[in-house]
């Protein structure tokens, strides 16, 4: 078992020896930017629940249809002016 003991140690120290002298040019680090920010955002911490669910609605076009489906249909029939 001696002999192998000493051939690792061997391999070892040139490993080392090798690890120690490898010098590696790496690239630039590049410098991130900035994305440009949208001013309106779709969550606001500071609306209340349905304030920021009309807002998602809004945004995905859906606002006018259910505020349609909220609102009180004209009476129908005889309407003096």
């Amino acid at each position: 078992m001696e002999p192998i003991r000493q051939r690792l140690e061997v391999q070892e120290d040139a490993f080392a020896t090798e690890l120690d002298e490898l010098d590696v040019d790496l690239p630039e680090m590049p410098e991130a930017e900035a994305p440009e920010e949208d001013d309106e955002w779709m969550y606001d911490s500071d609306r209340d629940f349905e304030e920021q669910t009309q807002e998602f609605q809004r945004r995905q076009g859906r606002l006018e249809r259910t505020l349609e489906r909220s609102l009180p249909k004209p009476a129908q029939g005889n309407m003096r002016p």
